[in-house]
């Protein structure tokens, strides 16, 4: 794991660096076999789907599905940022907080508790969200395919900042947080 962020206030840098921080390293793909060594060669997609079905099996890695694309994140690494992660989704309203008010519509998620916009993107907030999701911190509140019927066709999501009990867990992971 790399050194813990100085500052882990809710914002655009942090978030990111967070991220890439918890993705494979090009020499870690090439090692799990995800990359070709021939850089004109795509590697079989097949191929990189069992590789990662076995490296989530073996607690290597995390697959998350973000609401634009799937990630793959560094178990290891994803853990050393809990505390980061957690800082981060600190910063967001109470309405995001499962303790509060059960969640609210990703639109909002570029706002802090403070009323101030952090983002202005909604990739990076996509990406707080998988970070969340992968460290069980987040989870969506309803499957993909309901997605549509909300405000902007998009997900509402909570900060899971209360433990919950195991059946809790398992039905938010149900509800199509993580793949």
């Amino acid at each position: 794991m790399r050194d813990r962020l100085p500052a882990v206030n809710l914002t655009d840098e942090n978030v990111e660096a967070v991220l890439v921080d918890c993705l494979l390293t090009d020499e870690e793909a090439h090692e799990y076999g995800l990359a070709s060594e021939d850089p004109e060669q795509d590697p079989d997609p097949e191929q990189i789907a069992q590789t990662l079905d076995l490296l989530v099996a073996d607690g290597v890695v995390v697959k998350v599905e973000g609401i634009l694309n799937p990630f793959a994140l560094h178990r290891e690494r994803l853990e050393g940022h809990r505390q980061d992660v957690r800082d981060m989704l600190d910063d967001l309203p109470l309405l995001f907080r499962l303790s509060y008010s059960g969640g609210w519509t990703f639109l909002n998620l570029c706002m802090t508790k403070d009323d101030e916009q952090w983002t202005g993107l909604h990739r990076t907030q996509d990406h707080l969200c998988v970070l969340a999701i992968g460290l069980g911190l987040g989870s969506y509140l309803a499957p993909r395919e309901m997605w549509a019927r909300f405000p902007g066709g998009m997900p509402y999501f909570t900060y899971l900042d209360k433990e919950q009990e195991p059946e809790e867990a398992e039905d938010a992971s149900d509800a199509g947080s993580q793949v």
